[in-house]
């Protein structure tokens, strides 16, 4: 075997590298009109469950009276795969040649087709968008600058005891005027005027047998609020310090993981960020990866999907609204195939690169299973090896290359024909 390392990808969840929409249908490609005196209703509804639904899309239409004022039918309309429309009632059964018309003449069977027939070149055309194009999901190069900014934007926080505020005693004034309020509903005014001043003798001798007490009640619970306040905040104090602590610890993890491991390129968390990266990818292809690293460089073997995974139709809206499907003629099936195999090492070439900026080099070569005419068996035959280089790499914007070209910025083996096909090569050995 030529590298020590193989990780095997099965086929998972596919990217959702498209746009197209889901198709309004019942059962398929299809939905359901009602059309009649009162307006045009669309039924639509999501297969295998009971989640359906019936919208007004029109009101009367005018060329169902024409016809017959007395129309009032279900209409199934159906777009298949290769572009035929099918028109039945609710039952399946279809319509007379004469009833057929007057449905065809009415705008909202002509919005309906179009509208099945642009989902229906959406989900064809959406095959070969998920094959081909996945390497405009590359991610972008970061380089030493990055990572050395995002090491200096990780700053530890600093623990600030935040004080408790000092014991405050009681103030005595304060509860002198407390206690004179409190004599004057304890001792009354007397009704004789003469015994004004003895009433407030009465009441001055209250205020002074009392105020001791109550200072010494209130400072005692003064006293122990405050300890328990004391108590809660050197609490949280030592929990708010944790915290922190622990906070630093993950920032200063963080730190040595980008000084020591990712700018430096520690080469067992490189091989353990690489395995992690092929094991957790997902594509629209079968695929597994073999790779190798030594010394900042990566030799990297892909086992490529095969050319009869490739959607072989293609379908474009014509300006009747129907959709037109075709096959692909062989060199069409061929370009797309070669755009898929070369794009995938653009693909893993990003993912390895921003693994650390110390990677300089990546040698991917591809290979397939083709039969030998020589022998009958079945060989891996290698169809393009290409050295990577990160300062051309990372000045390529990615999204908008077109691999088949994009190769030629770097050294590489490929025998491709004037009809896009892919010969065997002998890969770079390094």
């Amino acid at each position: 075997m030529r590298f020590r390392k193989r990780l095997k990808i099965i086929k998972g969840v596919h990217l959702n590298l498209s746009s197209g929409g889901a198709s309004l249908s019942i059962g398929g490609k299809g939905a359901s009109l009602n059309i009649g005196e009162k307006g045009t209703y669309l039924n639509y509804g999501i297969p295998e469950t009971k989640i359906y639904d019936r919208k007004k899309i029109s009101a009367g239409d005018s060329n169902v009276n024409k016809y017959d004022n007395k129309v009032e039918v279900s209409v199934n309309i159906k777009v298949d795969d290769d572009g035929s429309i099918i028109v039945s009632d609710e039952n399946g059964n279809l319509f007379s040649e004469e009833k057929l018309n007057k449905i065809k003449r009415t705008q909202a069977y002509k919005d309906m087709v179009k509208r099945l027939s642009e989902n229906v070149a959406n989900d064809i055309n959406s095959k070969t968008i998920d094959f081909v194009d996945i390497y405009k999901y590359a991610p972008i190069i970061c380089g030493s600058n990055y990572w050395e900014k995002k090491l200096n934007e990780i700053e530890e926080m600093k623990y600030i005891e935040e004080k408790i505020e000092d014991f405050k005693e009681p103030n005595k004034n304060e509860i002198i005027e407390r206690l004179k309020w409190k004599s004057k509903s304890e001792i009354k005014d007397s009704i004789f005027f003469w015994k004004k001043r003895e009433t407030e003798e009465k009441r001055q001798k209250f205020v002074e047998e009392n105020v001791e007490v109550e200072y010494l009640k209130e400072y005692n619970d003064k006293q122990k609020e405050w300890e328990n306040s004391k108590i809660q905040h050197y609490e949280c104090e030592k929990l708010r310090k944790e915290e922190i602590e622990e906070h630093n610890e993950i920032i200063r993890e963080k730190k040595n993981l980008i000084k020591d491991k990712i700018l430096k390129g520690d080469d067992k968390y490189i091989i353990e960020k690489c395995e992690e990266i092929i094991n957790n990818t997902t594509l629209p292809v079968d695929f597994s990866v073999d790779f190798e690293y030594q010394n900042q460089k990566f030799m990297i073997d892909l086992d490529l999907p095969e050319i009869e995974d490739m959607n072989t139709k293609k379908a474009n809206i014509l300006s009747s609204g129907k959709v037109s499907v075709k096959e692909k003629s062989k060199k069409e099936l061929k370009s797309e195939y070669a755009r898929c195999v070369i794009g995938m090492a653009f693909y893993f070439c990003a993912e390895i690169f921003n693994i650390s900026p110390s990677i300089n080099k990546i040698v991917v070569s591809g290979y397939t299973q083709r039969k030998s005419a020589k022998t009958g068996n079945i060989n891996d035959d290698y169809v393009y090896s290409i050295r990577f280089t990160r300062d051309i790499f990372s000045n390529l914007n990615i999204k908008e290359i077109n691999p088949i070209e994009a190769i030629e910025n770097f050294e590489h083996r490929k025998d491709m024909t004037s009809n896009y096909e892919l010969k065997t090569i002998t890969p770079f050995e390094e």
